[in-house]
């Protein structure tokens, strides 16, 4: 909270700053606690963009594509890292990131949005093993195995759409491989998916009168 007054020495603020530093596992703070951003590595400057945020000591930290050009092994070390802190300080964490493969891992909740709507919000596990809404299947089919048989990448066809201009009926629907007529017209509401309400998919196949595609449907060992 000292970061928003002026009251402390500069010997007090000095201190702090090193200690923020080494919490985000900065070697030698004191030698780049003055550097410009352009002295430091890309794992540097996303390490001190972290320290600062915790300076205010927040409840919430939201992360906007903080792995962004990191090589994986930074990028591992900055989320084992950022993972400790958080069950250390007891922050929560908003992490924002197309990379869904990624947020299977360190979620614990996972929201899934096109073209500015939610499409779709479940258990990450849940969302792994079954994916409810056809923009997260294809999310899911556009980032390789680690293991296992070669399999074909299928991705996701066509472009995303303008947000000036969005298609009618279900923004998704000029890109889905499963589209019906109705989703070129109605726009589908999140559909509570199970009877907690926990789980949600803004999909047209969920609603119960349409049969569902195997690659849609809720894997029976999975909980919705």
């Amino acid at each position: 909270m000292f970061w928003t007054h002026t009251e402390f020495d500069r010997a007090t603020i000095r201190a702090r700053v090193l200690s923020l530093l080494s919490d985000v596992q900065i070697a030698h703070p004191e030698e780049i606690e003055r550097a410009y951003p352009h002295e430091l590595s890309g794992g540097q400057r996303q390490r001190a963009m972290i320290a600062m945020a915790l300076a205010l000591e927040p409840q919430v930290m939201i992360l906007d594509e903080p792995t962004t050009a990191l090589d994986v092994v930074t990028q591992r070390e900055i989320l084992e890292e950022l993972m400790t802190l958080r069950e250390r300080l007891g922050f929560a964490v908003l992490f924002i990131t197309h990379d869904l493969s990624l947020l299977v891992e360190i979620a614990d909740s996972i929201a899934v949005m096109y073209a500015g709507r939610l499409v779709e919000r479940a258990s990450a596990a849940s969302l792994f093993r079954a994916p409810r809404h056809p923009y997260s299947l294809g999310l899911l089919n556009s980032f390789p195995a680690l293991h296992g048989p070669r399999v074909h990448m299928t991705g996701i066809r066509g472009f995303p759409p303008d947000l000036r201009n969005l298609p009618t009926g279900c923004v998704y629907h000029p890109r889905c491989p499963y589209v019906m007529d109705r989703c070129k017209v109605d726009s589908p509401p999140l559909l509570a998916l199970g009877p907690t309400g926990d789980r949600v998919a803004a999909c047209w196949l969920q609603d119960g009168a349409t049969p569902v595609p195997d690659e849609l449907a809720l894997d029976p060992g999975s909980q919705p």
